[in-house]
């Protein structure tokens, strides 16, 4: 009986997987935490141009942003510039 010693492509399939994973938790972690760096930016470029009066508020991470999805809301609202 022979054995089969080829098991150079098992590697790339378990790296594959791997970011896989990787991909997949930051896409969540984009999601739960997308407000909270627009926040910073926002007030990062208002400290920048000066305008001192200008502050943008946090919002607390509650329980309905770390719900389950299937990610069909995934891309509302990015085309909008917050008018």
């Amino acid at each position: 009986m022979a054995s089969i010693t080829n098991e150079r492509g098992q590697g790339l399939i378990e790296y594959v997987i791997l970011v896989a994973l990787v991909a997949v938790a930051t896409m969540g972690m984009v999601r739960v935490l997308q407000h909270t760096v627009k926040v910073n930016l926002a007030n990062v470029i208002h400290s920048l141009q000066g305008d001192r009066t200008r502050r943008e508020a946090f919002e607390k991470v509650d329980k309905s942003d770390l719900r389950k999805s299937d990610f069909t809301d995934f891309m509302n609202g990015s085309g909008s510039r917050g008018r």
